[in-house]
């Protein structure tokens, strides 16, 4: 099958469009922030959410059935000021990034004095990293370079460096920039080869529950453990329930602003047919997701809401994945189908667009990791079809398949897609499955039979570990129920092994890093040689788990979202 022509000129629009920097997310951040500033923690994100939603640009596309967008541009960049990570780049970066040959960044410059001189100065000293650095400091976390030349030149031949400043190569970067990016690299990079950024993120959002109650369900939940929260004097219980409340308040006003939108663009509306459809988008916004959708329709409108609100409210990309949308999605489709209301060629319209919607998100990367990364579509919603329910039966249904015809329609465009398999499967979606996978790029095949166990032998409850989604690039995890946070804080493999030959030292920090293991040349079996390699591996986990407890501290003391923890 083809793409609908609509959503042909939705994509070819989206990949059309300028790579721009959106500034309204950090702007109303900023002054929420700023006025909100005695506030407990988890108010003044619920404020800032809120003040956003209700002042941010609103657009629809000439073609869309599904409204709501996360930034002011088509393809624009949401700004998570709070963090410190990307406003690193956009102070060190921005005339690169806006000036490079290969899909460079566009900002106005009423919005680029804005952000360089009023937004980003305001937040020096108090985002995440910035605090998530002082406790490195005093917990020694902190690993630096050896200070002897001589250490550093008999690395010369092992390290490549000629390669290695091809890659990292700035124009017209000076030594003071260089220097500071390595040590800022430093950061979210310790010694150089264990991971643990700034960013929290890789889950999958509780839309199967939005779906079930609204946002409206969700308010009543939370407005009743209020009152128990107020009863027993639990104060920090009061902040975080008040806080969901705004939060639903805000989305439920979002959803009416767009429903304004659209009803504003009806009455000037020439095309009859796109009337019926601005109307259409009207009524639905009205309702989702602050009350649960009643058709198909309504429930990937409350999706994509929900979606880009999270985004909003969580502030990058920091992958929130969808999950298991095939399930949850499947008992509308199916009523509507019987009921008359929906023909499948409309179903698959819809999620083609989700599709493109939910691949063409940007996000800002400094200028050398642009030759071994990419920038669109790097925060994967990364939707699961198929597999099995949490009974252990085949759960691919008839939207199974005309998700991964959809996929296939729109050529991917995210750089992730699950397609769960097991031996319950039926043969039709085996090959349907491989077919999909032969015709686009980014589909992953699971095997249910290895990840399930997998995830029962982590901690998983049986039902909910048949019941996985998939998050990040490949990272199996509960749906909607769970916070694995997978991605971002990695050790690496190859490093243990150079400090086991080398008896703890590090070759690109010129020093030894971690205490002695033995020298390898003395080694009498391979036992020996893999108990070191273990120990190394340890001393890296080790590391990595003080950091990132760190660093979450950060975020429940200083920086939690009540929204992304409203839905799950």
């Amino acid at each position: 099958m083809a793409i609908h022509p609509a959503n042909q000129r939705i994509k070819d629009r989206l990949l059309t469009a300028p790579y721009s920097i959106c500034i309204e997310r950090a702007r109303w951040f900023t002054r929420s922030h700023k006025a909100a500033r005695d506030l407990p923690p988890a108010l003044q994100a619920a404020r800032a959410l809120s003040d956003t939603l209700s002042h941010m640009t609103l657009w629809l596309d000439p073609d869309e059935l599904i409204a709501g967008n996360r930034t002011s541009k088509p393809l624009g960049v949401v700004i998570p000021v709070e963090r410190g990570d990307v406003n690193l780049i956009l102070s060190r970066d921005l005339d690169q990034l806006c000036s490079r040959e290969s899909q460079p960044f566009h900002i106005s410059p009423a919005d680029r004095r804005e952000l360089l001189s009023e937004i980003l100065p305001y937040w020096r000293g108090k985002t995440v990293r910035d605090r998530k650095k002082k406790l490195y400091r005093q917990n020694d976390l902190n690993f630096f370079f050896s200070l002897n030349p001589l250490a550093h030149l008999q690395n010369r031949k092992s390290l490549d460096l000629k390669r290695l400043g091809r890659t990292t190569h700035v124009p017209g970067a000076s030594l003071p920039y260089k220097v500071t990016g390595v040590l800022e690299v430093l950061h979210n990079n310790p010694a150089m080869v264990m991971n643990v950024f700034d960013v929290q993120g890789h889950l999958i959002l509780g839309h199967r529950n939005i779906l079930r109650e609204g946002f409206s369900g969700v308010r009543k939940r939370a407005a009743k453990r209020l009152a128990r929260a107020n009863s027993l004097g639990d104060r920090e219980g009061e902040d975080f329930l008040s806080a969901v409340i705004l939060c639903c308040d805000a989305v439920r006003a979002f959803g009416k602003r767009l429903a304004r939108l659209a009803r504003e663009q009806a009455r000037t509306q020439a095309d009859p047919e796109r009337r019926k459809e601005l109307l259409d988008v009207a009524r639905h916004c009205d309702r989702v997701p602050f009350h649960p959708p009643r058709t198909f329709a309504e429930a990937v409108q409350a999706l994509w809401l929900t979606q880009v609100a999270a985004t909003i409210a969580h502030g990058m990309a920091g992958i929130l994945a969808i999950g298991r949308f095939d399930q949850y999605l499947y008992p509308f489709y199916e009523k509507d189908l019987r009921d008359g209301l929906i023909t499948p060629d409309q179903a698959l319209r819809l999620l083609e667009e989700l599709l493109i919607k939910l691949g063409t998100n940007l996000m800002v990367l400094p200028y050398a990791a642009k030759k071994t990364a990419n920038e669109l579509g790097s925060d994967s919603a990364a939707p699961t079809v198929g597999g099995l329910d949490p009974d252990g039966k085949d759960a691919v249904n008839e939207l199974s398949h005309l998700i991964l015809t959809a996929f296939a329609n729109v050529k991917s465009l995210g750089n992730s897609f699950t397609i769960r398999l097991s031996e319950k499967s039926p043969e039709p979606f085996w090959d349907h499955a491989l077919a999909t996978f032969r015709e686009t790029s980014g589909a992953a095949l699971f095997s249910d039979e290895a990840a399930v166990p997998a995830l029962i032998s982590s901690g998983m409850k049986p039902a909910d570990a048949r019941d996985y989604g998939v998050i990040g690039c490949v990272e199996p995890a509960g749906d909607g129920n769970s916070f694995p946070c997978t991605s971002g804080n990695d050790i690496s493999l190859a490093a243990a092994m150079e400090m086991t030959l080398l008896n703890g030292r590090l070759r690109i920090m010129a020093k030894r890093i971690v205490p002695k293991t033995g020298d390898p040349r003395r080694f009498r079996s391979f036992d020996e040689l893999f108990s070191a390699f273990k120990r190394q591996v340890r001393f890296q986990i080790e590391t990595v788990a003080r950091a990132v407890n760190l660093k979450d501290r950060v975020y429940r003391e200083s920086f939690p979202c009540p929204f992304v923890s409203a839905t799950l």
